[in-house]
C-alpha cells in the first residue's frame, strides 16, 4: 500500500472525528437554541397571559378600594334605616356608580351587597343579564367566611368566556369619630365584575396563539380561554395538566419545564404555569413546527461538516505530500543510487526540519561511505600497522601461485615466520612499543631480496606472524637461503624508546607440491614446521616433514584424551617414600600423578604434564591431586595409621590463576588435617618466573604454615635472593646431578655447594633419584638430610604406602624401615617416570 493512501486512511479518521464531533456539538447547540427559542416564545405567551390577569386584578383591587372609600358609599352603608338609604341612593350614590361605569367601561358590573350577601345596588352594562336577581350570590358564603378584606374570583359563564370578580369588605366603626382600637363592623361588600374579553383578544394576537395553542383554564381543567377555540367550553385532560415527562418540578417562575407530551394523538411542546387567582396557563406548540427547522439545520450541519472534512483532508494530504512525500521520493531515489554505487549522489532537499536533517545525513553518509570504501579497499587487503598484504590478500596470492606452479618447473615455498618471545616485549614495554617493533621488523623483512628469477611476497599473517611466499625457486636450498636471510633481518637490533632490543624468529618451510597441494594445506604445514623450529631451540628454520605431522596429530590425540581423563577416572596417585639418609626411617611421601588411558595405555608424566599446562587443564588436575591427597591422608588416619607429610607438586598455572591458599585451607578443614600434613613442591624454574603478585600468593601459602619445597633445584639459575625472599623450607636436588654424582667430579662439587648453601640458610636437602649404594654413601658423606629413589622404593599405590606406614609403626626406634629393594636395579617403566 502506497504511503499516500496510508496517509489518507489515517488522516480521514483523524480529521473526520474532530470535525464530526464539532459538527454534532454545533448542531446540538443550534437545536438547543431552537428549542430554547420555542420555549422562550411559550414563556412569553404565558408571561403575557399571567401578567394581564395580574394587571386586571391589581387595577380592580385598587379601584375597589377607591370606590369603597367614597363618601356617599360610606354614608350609605352607615344609614340606620331604609328611609335614609333610599334618600342616599336616589341622589348621590347611583350617580357616583354610573360615573364609575362611564370612566371604567371594562367593569361590566358594580354592585353593593348587604352584609348578608343580598344585592342592594347594581349598576351594569345594558347587555349584561342580571344572573343574581333571584337571590344571594352563589359562593358568597366563602367570601363572607374569608377574613381577608378583599377576595378575587373567576367565573365561567354558561355561554363561554368568563369574568373577574373583586369582592371588597366594607368594615366601619359605629361612629364617625372613634378610636383606632374600636371594633370595626362589616357594613357591606363592594363587588366589581371585570370583563376578560379584552385580555383574550390581546392573547389571541400572540404568535404562539397563531401557530399553537394558548389556553387559560381552571385547575380542574375547565377551559376559560382557548386561542384556537377547539377546547372552549371543554375539559382539558388531567394527564396534560398533572404529568411532566421531563421534570416534575416547577421553575422559579412557577412554570413547569417544557417537555414533549402527547396531545390529540400527536406530540406537542407544552409549557404550563399556575397563576392567581386560581388560573392555569398553558402554552403549546406542535412538534412538527420544530421538526422542519431541525431537519434543515441537520442537513446544513451535515453538509458543512462533510465539506470541512473533505477540505481539511485534501489540504493536509497536499501539505504532507509537499513536505513529506516528495522529499521522501527524492531520498528514496538517492538511496537507490547510493546502493547502486553512486555514493556521491546530490540530494535536492534542504528544508530546515527533520527531513532536511535526514537528507543532510544521507548526503553525509554517502560522502562518508565513499571515503570509507576507498579506505576499505586499501585495508581489506593490507595490514594497517605495517602496510603489508594481510591474511586475505596473501591467501589469494598463494592460490594464484599454486595454480601457476601446477605443471611448471621450479619450486614454490611457503615460509611461516613467528617472532620469539614477542609477548615479553609487549608485557615489558607496552603494546605501543610492540607495534613499533613489528613495524621495524616488517621494514627489514621487506628489504630482503629474492633469489634471481624468483619472486618473494611478504605479508603480516596476524599478531607477530609473517607469511612469505617464495615462487619460481630453482631448488629447496633457495627456500632455506630466503629463510636464513629473513632470520638475519629479524635479529637486527630495534631502537625502542632510546634502547636497543633484539628479537629472534623461528621459520617453518613447506614446499609445493611435496607437502601439500593447496593454499590452506601449505599454510598449515608451514605453521607446523614453525613450531618444529621453536622446539629445536628457536632462532632457526625447519622444513616440514611427515614425522612432524604425525607428532602433532599424536599430541592432539593426547590432548583430547586428557580432557576426559578425570571424568573417566583414569588418573591415579602413586606414593614414593622420602627417607632420612642417616638412619633410613620414613620421613614422608611424594604424591606422583599417573595416567592410564584405554587408547594410549600408560602415558609418562613427562609427556602429558606439559600438555596439561599448555591447555590449562593443569589447574583442574592440580585441584584434584590436592583433594585426593587430603582424602587419602584422612582415610589412613581413620584406619588408625600414623601418617607422615605428603609432598604435592604445584604448577605455575595454579599459582598464577587461582587462589591456591584458599583452596588448600578449605581442603585441610574439610578433611580435618593440619598444614604440617601437606608439603608443596614448586619447581625452581616456576619460582624464577614469579611476579611480585605471585610472590604474594606464595607468602599466603607460607602464612597457612605450609612447607615449601623447591623441586629440580640447580636447573633454573639458582639465586640466593629468592631463597631468602620466599622463606622456603627445603630444596630438592635434581636427579640429573645425583645420577652423575659418582662419575663426574664437577657434579659432586655442585652437589656439595648446594648442600652447604642450603644448610647455611637453615634449609633441609632432599636428593632425588637415589638408585645406587655409592650415591647413597656419597650423599651421607655430604650430610644430605633426605633422599628418595629406587634404591629405597618405587612409587606405589596407596595400599602399598599404607603397608609402609604400618611397618614404620612396628619397627623399633633407630632401625631402618626402608631397605634396598630387590629390584632396585630394574629400569623404570613409562608409568613410573616422574
Amino acid at each position: 500500500m502506497r504511503l499516500q493512501l496510508k496517509l489518507a486512511l489515517v488522516l480521514v479518521p483523524l480529521v473526520a472525528g474532530p470535525v464530526l464531533a464539532l459538527g454534532w456539538v454545533s448542531y446540538d447547540a443550534l437545536r438547543q437554541d431552537l428549542e430554547d427559542t420555542a420555549v422562550q416564545s411559550l414563556d412569553t405567551a404565558l408571561d403575557m397571559a399571567t401578567q394581564g390577569l395580574h394587571d386586571l386584578m391589581d387595577a380592580a383591587q385598587a379601584n375597589s378600594a377607591l370606590f369603597a372609600a367614597a363618601g356617599p358609599v360610606e354614608r350609605y352603608v352607615r344609614a340606620a334605616d331604609d328611609q335614609e338609604r333610599t334618600e342616599l341612593l336616589q341622589a348621590p350614590l347611583l350617580k357616583l356608580f354610573y360615573q364609575y361605569r362611564a370612566a371604567y367601561p371594562e367593569y361590566q358590573e358594580i354592585r353593593l351587597l348587604r352584609p348578608d350577601g343580598t344585592t342592594d345596588i347594581r349598576v351594569a352594562a345594558s347587555d349584561l343579564p342580571d344572573q343574581l336577581a333571584a337571590g344571594q350570590e352563589p359562593g358568597f358564603a366563602l367570601v363572607q367566611a374569608d377574613p381577608e378584606p378583599i377576595k378575587v374570583t373567576l367565573s365561567l359563564e354558561a355561554g363561554g368566556g368568563g369574568a373577574l370578580h373583586v369582592y371588597r369588605r366594607i368594615a366601619l366603626a359605629d361612629h364617625y369619630l372613634t378610636r383606632a382600637d374600636d371594633t370595626l363592623r362589616t357594613r357591606g361588600y363592594l363587588v366589581l365584575r371585570v370583563a376578560l374579553a379584552p385580555l383574550f383578544e390581546r392573547l389571541s394576537a400572540l404568535p404562539v396563539a397563531a401557530s399553537g395553542r394558548l389556553i387559560l383554564a381552571f385547575p380542574g381543567g375547565e377551559v376559560l380561554f382557548d386561542s384556537s377555540g377547539i377546547w372552549a367550553g371543554r375539559q382539558l385532560p388531567s394527564a396534560l395538566l398533572h404529568s411532566d415527562p421531563v421534570s416534575a418540578h416547577s421553575d422559579r417562575s412557577g412554570s413547569r419545564a417544557a417537555g414533549i407530551r402527547t396531545w390529540d394523538d400527536s406530540p406537542w411542546l407544552v409549557r404550563v404555569r399556575f397563576s392567581e387567582p386560581g388560573v392555569l396557563a398553558l402554552a403549546a406548540l406542535p412538534e412538527h413546527s420544530l421538526a422542519t427547522p431541525l431537519r434543515r439545520l441537520g442537513l446544513a450541519t451535515l453538509t458543512m461538516t462533510g465539506f470541512a472534512v473533505l477540505l481539511l483532508t485534501t489540504v493536509l494530504i497536499a501539505w504532507l505530500r509537499r513536505l513529506v512525500l516528495r522529499p521522501l521520493a527524492v531520498l528514496r531515489d538517492a538511496a537507490g543510487r547510493i546502493g547502486a554505487g553512486e555514493l556521491r549522489t546530490p540530494i535536492d532537499v534542504y528544508s530546515a526540519d527533520e527531513i532536511g536533517a535526514l537528507a543532510a545525513a544521507v548526503r553525509a553518509m554517502g560522502e562518508d561511505l565513499a571515503d570509507r570504501r576507498e579506505q576499505i579497499e586499501l585495508l581489506a587487503f593490507h595490514d594497517p600497522l605495517t602496510g603489508l598484504p594481510n591474511r586475505r590478500l596473501i591467501r589469494e596470492l598463494l592460490g594464484a601461485c599454486v595454480a601457476a606452479a601446477a605443471g611448471a618447473d621450479g619450486y614454490l615455498a611457503v615460509l611461516f615466520l613467528d617472532l620469539d618471545n614477542f609477548k615479553q616485549i609487549n608485557d615489558a614495554l607496552g603494546h605501543d612499543q610492540g607495534d613499533e617493533l613489528l613495524r621495524g621488523v616488517a621494514q627489514r623483512l621487506e628489504s630482503v631480496s629474492a633469489p634471481p628469477a624468483s619472486r618473494v611476497h611478504l605479508s603480516r599473517f596476524g599478531g607477530d606472524e609473517f607469511l612469505i611466499i617464495a615462487d619460481r625457486l630453482s631448488s629447496p636450498d633457495q627456500a632455506a637461503d630466503v629463510a636464513q636471510a629473513m632470520l638475519d633481518a629479524a635479529v637486527q637490533p630495534s631502537d625502542l624508546g632510546g634502547a636497543e632490543y633484539i628479537v629472534t624468529a623461528s621459520i617453518g618451510i613447506t614446499l609445493y607440491p611435496r607437502d601439500a597441494a593447496d593454499a590452506d594445506g601449505l599454510i598449515r604445514c608451514a605453521d607446523l614446521a614453525m613450531y618444529g623450529a621453536k622446539a629445536m631451540g628457536r632462532n632457526t628454520l625447519h622444513f616440514f616433514s611427515a614425522e612432524l605431522d604425525h607428532r602433532v596429530a599424536a599430541r592432539l590425540q593426547m590432548e583430547s584424551q586428557l580432557r576426559q581423563a578425570l571424568g573417566r577416572g583414569e588418573l591415579t596417585l602413586h606414593y614414593q617414600p622420602i627417607v632420612h639418609l642417616e638412619h633410613g626411617r620414613l620421613a614422608g611421601f611424594e604424591a606422583l600423578l599417573r595416567w592410564h588411558n584405554q587408547v594410549l595405555g600408560w602415558v609418562p608424566p613427562g609427556e602429558f604434564i606439559p600438555v596439561a599446562e599448555e591447555t590449562g587443564l593443569i589447574r583442574e588436575i592440580g585441584r584434584w591431586v590436592l583433594a585426593e591427597v587430603c582424602r587419602q591422608l584422612a582415610a589412613w588416619r581413620l584406619a588408625g595409621l600414623v601418617t607422615v607429610p605428603v609432598s604435592v607438586n604445584v604448577s605455575g598455572g595454579q599459582i598464577q590463576r587461582e587462589s591456591l591458599a584458599e583452596t588448600v585451607s578449605t581442603l585441610l578443614a574439610e578433611h580435618g588435617l593440619s598444614a604440617a600434613d601437606i608439603h608443596l613442591e614448586i619447581t625452581e624454574s616456576v619460582l624464577m618466573e614469579q611476579t611480585l603478585h605471585d610472590t604474594g600468593r606464595l607468602q599466603a601459602l607460607r602464612a597457612l604454615g605450609l612447607a615449601i619445597h623447591i623441586d629440580d633445584f640447580g636447573t633454573g639459575y639458582s639465586s640466593l635472593g629468592y631463597l631468602q625472599q620466599l622463606s622456603v623450607d627445603c630444596i630438592k636436588i635434581d636427579r640429573s646431578f645425583v645420577a652423575r654424582l659418582c662419575t663426574v667430579d664437577g657434579d659432586r662439587t655442585l652437589v656439595t655447594a648446594m648442600i652447604t648453601l642450603a644448610h647455611a640458610l637453615h634449609l633441609r636437602v632432599i636428593a632425588e633419584g637415589v638408585e645406587t649404594a655409592d650415591q647413597l654413601a656419597v650423599l651421607r658423606t655430604l650430610n644430605c638430610d633426605l633422599g628418595q629413589g629406587y634404591w629405597f622404593a618405587r612409587p606405589a599405590e596407596a595400599a602399598v604406602a599404607a603397608n609402609l606406614l604400618r611397618m614404620a609403626a612396628r619397627e623399633a626406634e633407630g632401625s631402618p624401615i626402608i631397605r634396598r629393594a630387590s629390584c632396585a636395579s630394574r629400569p623404570r617403566t613409562a608409568s613410573e617416570t616422574s
